[in-house]
């Protein structure tokens, strides 16, 4: 079975790539709150509950949205995860996340990248996923070898696999510890890698440390 791999962002975060808890998704830039709540009416699809896509057109996911930052003035970067099941992502990797099989259940807004002061910096497109279905049925994620993380009541599986061969080779997960991840095989991350602005990548086996390593620093 191919070896799978796991892009994660820690806070050991390159400059260009800007921290998630720094920045703000917004309809309409306000100057006298750049850094928005996330209080929308389509924040309020549930996709557990729900049929995809929305049904009513007030929780579909807008045409058009901006990523206001509040420290980074010169982004640069390919991928972010921002609440839960959504994902930031350019452009140049939307495309190969494509064409190796992304999951085709989630709703596309256009992204435009703001300074604090509600100027476009965007370098590239951009793009705001929000995904309604995932591939954790896929694998098999070994009970038998399981680790608990950091987080109460919630596991980690350094032996997770995929139950069949596929031709896929990017995955989405619900799984708590690996919603904020991308899990790809070896052949898109050597493509990820040659193309993509300093991906953060690590092996399955060694997710379990850099995940706990990452929650008992924020615990600090």
């Amino acid at each position: 079975m191919e070896k799978l791999y796991i892009w994660y962002h820690t806070n050991n975060l390159p400059k260009g790539i800007p921290a998630p808890l720094e920045t703000s998704i917004v309809e309409t830039y306000n100057p006298k709150k750049p850094m928005q709540d996330f209080n929308f009416a389509w924040v309020r699809y549930k996709y557990m509950l729900m049929p995809f896509p929305p049904e009513d057109d007030k929780l579909k996911l807008p045409e058009n949205l901006s990523l206001v930052m509040k420290n980074e003035k010169e982004p640069n970067f390919d991928f972010l995860n921002k609440k839960s099941e959504y994902k930031i992502v350019s452009e140049k990797l939307l495309n190969i996340l494509v064409e190796n099989g992304l999951n085709p259940n989630y709703e596309t807004a256009k992204l435009t990248l703001l300074n604090k002061k509600g100027e476009d910096v965007s370098t590239q497109p951009y793009f705001l996923l929000r995904f309604a279905r995932f591939d954790d049925e896929l694998f098999d994620f070994n009970e038998a070898t399981k680790i608990p993380s950091a987080i109460p009541n919630t596991f980690l599986y350094p032996d997770f696999k995929l139950k069949t061969e596929t031709d896929k080779g990017v995955f989405v997960l619900e799984n708590f510890c690996y919603k904020d991840c991308i899990i790809i095989n070896g052949k898109v991350k050597a493509k990820i890698e040659a193309e993509c602005y300093l991906p953060e990548i690590y092996a399955v086996k060694d997710f379990p440390e850099v995940f706990n390593g990452q929650m008992n620093a924020w615990k600090k």
